[in-house]
């Protein structure tokens, strides 16, 4: 198949958890003998695209929604023009503000964040009312609407409408079990965090539950964050994550917002850390144990046997050939 993958970030970029799943199905294409080229706005203006493709994958390409490089309107109008379907990693196809402030809790028409005195300085305050309203007709028209979690996905039609999302799939984490994995090796931080350090990924819920500051956190510090409370690391090589994770007993995650999967938490399981989790995480939402590598097998594969389905069934109404090698 031709495949033009369309985003903000280019996967290529070491960014977050979303560039990493990027990254991780874009070489499971290829692997399967895909032909995928990648147009990105950041960090270069790169526009790399097949006239004539099987199918558009748009990741995330609402991401940095103050960004100043991104994407024409235009390019992205064309593109509907044809068949694509939508992989999203985070909410940023329903806010344009950081970390879903309402938690998904909107009619999707007003937003009420937007007229208070912290958001006051965004750009894209132009964009009146709740940003669903700019977005509903992409994922009306769709093919196909990834999620990487049951949560995500519940929360996305709750704000888009559950009429207007369609046919959809629900990633499964796409975690390397190469690399996270229970070592057997002595425990010794009884309850460890590892993130951004916000108000977004639940510090006030850390300060709730561990007021004594029995805590160990690793993870660069967010706009307001509380470094003197707990034992705090500082950020963390990627690398030095599973031998931190294998050292901790307990793995707490408490995040404010509803977390579209939260990759950390699979991969504290995955090393064998007891989980201390509330009802905002994603990665706790599926129907199977997370803390078994089995369960993590296949999951990329998955995905493109999806796109390779929904790509059959537009050439079979139109008549057409793929355009495979």
């Amino acid at each position: 198949m031709k495949i033009n993958f369309v985003t903000q970030i280019n996967p290529d970029f070491p960014g977050g958890g979303g560039e990493a799943v990027n990254r991780s199905l874009l070489a499971a294409g290829n692997e399967r003998n895909h032909h995928i080229k990648v147009t990105a706005a950041f960090p270069d203006l790169t526009i790399d695209l097949f006239d004539k493709p099987d199918m558009v994958i748009f990741g995330d390409i609402y991401n940095q929604p103050s960004a100043r490089s991104r994407l024409d309107d235009e390019i992205i109008r064309d593109l509907t023009s044809g068949p694509y379907m939508l992989l999203d990693n985070a909410y940023t196809g329903a806010c344009d503000l950081g970390y879903l402030p309402c938690n998904g809790e909107t009619d999707g028409k007003k937003c009420r964040h937007k007229r208070s005195f912290g958001v006051q300085s965004h750009r894209l305050l132009r964009r009146r009312g709740c940003f669903a309203q700019e977005t509903v007709a992409l994922y009306r028209d769709a093919r196909l609407s990834a999620f990487v979690s049951p949560l995500h996905r519940r929360v996305m039609q709750n704000i888009q409408g559950i009429d207007v999302i369609g046919d959809y799939f629900e990633l499964r984490p796409t975690v390397d079990t190469a690399v996270f994995y229970d070592r057997g090796g002595e425990r010794d931080i009884e309850n460890l965090f590892v993130g951004t350090l916000s108000e977004a990924k639940g510090m006030n819920n850390l300060k709730r539950m561990f007021p004594s500051g029995d805590i160990t956190l690793a993870g660069p510090a967010g706009p307001g964050a509380d470094t003197g409370f707990g034992r705090w690391l500082g950020p963390v090589d990627y690398s030095e994550i599973p031998g931190l994770m294998n050292r901790a007993r307990n793995f707490v995650y408490l995040p404010r917002w509803p977390e579209p999967m939260g990759r950390v938490v699979v991969e504290a399981a995955l090393c064998g850390c007891n989980l201390l989790t509330n009802g905002n995480v994603g990665a706790t939402s599926f129907d199977f144990d997370i803390g078994n590598h089995i369960n993590m097998e296949g999951a990329t594969s998955e995905f493109w046997e999806k796109v390779e389905a929904a790509v059959s069934s537009v050439l079979g109404q139109t008549g057409q050939e793929s355009g495979c090698a």
